[in-house]
This record gives C-alpha cells, sequence and structure tokens, in this order.
C-alpha cells in the first residue's frame, strides 16, 4: 500500500461556458500536470454522475513538499490564472491523505 497526498479539484461551470472553452480547459490541464513539477499522477475529465460537478481534476503526491512545489510551480500557476476563474460558477478543493491499495 502507498500513502499519497490526494489533490481533488471540483469544477461547475457557469452558464455561458461553451463546449470549445471545455475542451481548452481539458487540454490545458493535462498540459500542465505534464509540465508542473512534483505531481506523482494526473486525471482530469468530464463528471459522468451527474451531480452538481461538472468537471474533476486530480492529482496525486508523494510528499508535503511534492505538494508546496507543485501549487508554486509556473505551470500550474499559469494554468490558475489563466482558465478556471473566469469559466467557474463555483470551484470547491478537496485535500487528503489517501492510503492506496495496489493489487
Amino acid at each position: 500500500m502507498t500513502n499519497v497526498l490526494q489533490h481533488v479539484v471540483f469544477f461547475r461551470w457557469k452558464e455561458d461556458v461553451t463546449e470549445v472553452e471545455r475542451v481548452g480547459l481539458h487540454a490545458a490541464a493535462q498540459a500542465m500536470a505534464r509540465e508542473a513539477s512534483g505531481i506523482r499522477t494526473f486525471a482530469s475529465g468530464p463528471n459522468l454522475a451527474g451531480s452538481t460537478w461538472d468537471y474533476v481534476l486530480s492529482a496525486s503526491f508523494l510528499t508535503l513538499d511534492d505538494f508546496q512545489l507543485y501549487s508554486a510551480d509556473p505551470a500550474h500557476l499559469a494554468f490558475v490564472e489563466s482558465w478556471p476563474g473566469r469559466m467557474l460558477q463555483v470551484v470547491e478543493i478537496a485535500q487528503f491523505w489517501a492510503e492506496y491499495l495496489e493489487r
């Protein structure tokens, strides 16, 4: 079993967000994850559960230091500055130490 710091971000779009913008945000999130320091795993995509969240981003980090590297990384800061804010009605962020069962 591996313990990781799990960082999960839930997005709810503003009503006027277009499909082109949604696709652009997804591409930008994936590009940011390939570039930013500290990330062990990364996943993002539209929420399929039909709940109040439209899109979910999840990243894991081995240490708190790795998460802090990511938080201050220019690629992460540029993503946050350029993309989500203008598109979001609501955002929620959760972080927790997760114990993963590897099979």
